[in-house]
């Protein structure tokens, strides 16, 4: 086994750059122990898996309980942006469904993720001396000969020892959408861009590490520029109506609400991701363990290649898992409708995680535009139910209409039609999630994506906001 590549000082140096209340952690260090302790026994000899089975589900129950108590406790004072509780609630949200996954979905299919070498892993090759004064096979020079081994395996088996039990456990509890902290191989269950993935820079760390720390600083001016055009047009909508994007009289202004909400968000996950992987390479880790979270997304082009490569996958995995133990019942049904009952499903599950974080979060406090300010209490909070329920339908219609209409054209032809089809349902469907998002208070006075403003400063000396 190769040495780590992606050293958990990465993750430690980053900490300080995120707003979660220190008491907090508490909570959180111990629903990842107990999770760890989970993945670790799935590992341990199958004659004692019966017993742990139960052990599991029975530790799943406490591990849940920090997790909700790190997303929503009450016994510390709650006084930071919502969007801080909004990732605090979307970790222990992660965290349940892990739990989930692991101690009750494996029970069902018996899955266990393995590690998979990636495709341009090379066998190493021996080098052995030859005795003195005994030519060696093959090479006539006597000095030495060399052995290649044979192709390995690209599915590794489970560790049996207990240092690689740890490691192993550690790795998969880290890491999300299947890459490895390891440069050689990644999880079986990684979609083919994390597999397969090798940056622009190539393996060099230099070049990777300022490559991130452009792309850094591209980002932090375009959320800048974004920032100031909300902040600047922030009576344009009515802080207290619960449909605060729907409402405006002027269409193209809806679906400008639409892209700045898709397009903050995107921000909201690249720049910390950019952040922790130019210093976790600066430490060691290999840049092929860093595809990037996002793919491209508003170049994507049909609607399927928005939601299936483009948007990010932190959630692929277990809400996968879970549609396929909520499908469990009818698993010998034809393929087709397993796959279309399995897209609803996990819109549905995204719903309702959406609906989960923006019920939760904190009142709002008054201002003197909105006194009486309006909080999400409601869990059919209609905006985002809309948007995640209309993704299937929209699905449906780009392979069964849209797809049709042009396949007997180039190409080209389909990808433009799909990607125009991919834009416009997408910036219209968004206009509902912009109401929930804009409704919830994510665009409040309170709320801070940057604290340095170069475009404010330059324009009116308003440096720090």
């Amino acid at each position: 086994m190769t040495r780590p590549d992606r050293p958990l000082s990465a993750y430690l140096a980053i900490l300080g750059l995120l707003k979660i209340p220190p008491v907090a952690c508490i909570s959180s260090t111990l629903g990842i122990f107990i999770l760890a302790v989970c993945i670790y026994t799935t590992l341990l000899p199958l004659r004692y898996q019966r017993t742990l089975r139960y052990l599991r589900m029975l530790l799943s129950l406490p591990g849940a309980y920090c997790f909700i108590d790190f997303g929503w406790s009450t016994w510390y004072e709650r006084t930071h942006n919502r969007s801080t509780f909004l990732a605090l609630g979307t970790v222990a949200c992660y965290g349940m469904m892990r739990l989930l996954e692991t101690c009750w979905i494996r029970e069902l299919d018996g899955d266990t993720p393995k590690w998979k070498l990636k495709s341009t892993y090379r066998a190493p090759v021996k080098r052995v001396e030859s005795p003195k004064g005994q030519a060696s096979k093959g090479n006539g020079d006597g000095d030495e000969v060399r052995h290649t081994v044979s192709p390995p395996q690209f599915i590794l088996a489970l560790p049996t020892r207990p240092w690689k039990r740890v490691l192993y456990t550690l790795d998969l509890l880290t890491n999300i959408r299947g890459s490895s902290w390891f440069a050689d191989r990644t999880w079986d269950f990684a979609p083919a861009y994390v597999s397969t993935f090798m940056p622009p820079t190539g393996t060099s760390r230099i070049l990777f590490i300022r490559s991130q720390i452009m792309s850094i600083a591209a980002q932090y001016l375009v959320m800048d520029v974004l920032d100031t055009l909300i902040r600047s047009q922030d009576q344009l909508w009515s802080k207290a109506s619960a449909r605060p994007v729907t409402t405006f009289r002027s269409v193209p202004l809806q679906l400008a609400a639409s892209l700045a909400v898709c397009t903050t968000t995107i921000l909201y996950l690249t720049i910390p991701y950019a952040t922790l992987s130019a210093t976790a390479v600066a430490m060691g880790s290999s840049p092929t363990s860093w595809p990037p979270i996002v793919s491209n997304p508003l170049s994507s082009h049909s609607l399927a290649h928005f939601w299936g490569r483009g948007w990010h996958h932190i959630f692929r995995r277990v809400f996968n898992r879970i549609s396929m133990a909520i499908l469990w019942p009818f698993r010998s049904s034809s393929a087709s409708y397993i796959t279309a009952a399995r897209k609803v499903i996990i819109f549905f599950l995204s719903a309702t995680l959406h609906l989960v974080l923006l019920t939760t979060l904190q009142p709002r406090p008054p201002s003197p535009d909105n006194p009486n300010p309006r909080s999400h209490k409601s869990m059919f909070e209609p905006g985002t139910i809309k948007f995640f329920l209309s993704q299937p339908l929209g699905l449906y219609i780009e392979s069964s209409i849209i797809l049709p209409l042009v396949r007997n054209g180039s190409q080209r032809v389909q990808m433009n039609v799909c990607r125009v089809f991919a834009w416009c349902w997408l910036l219209w469907t968004g206009r509902w999630w912009a109401d929930a998002w804009i409704g919830g208070g994510m665009y409040d006075e309170t709320e801070r994506p940057i604290v340095w403003s170069p475009l404010r400063g330059l324009m009116w000396g308003t440096w720090i906001i």
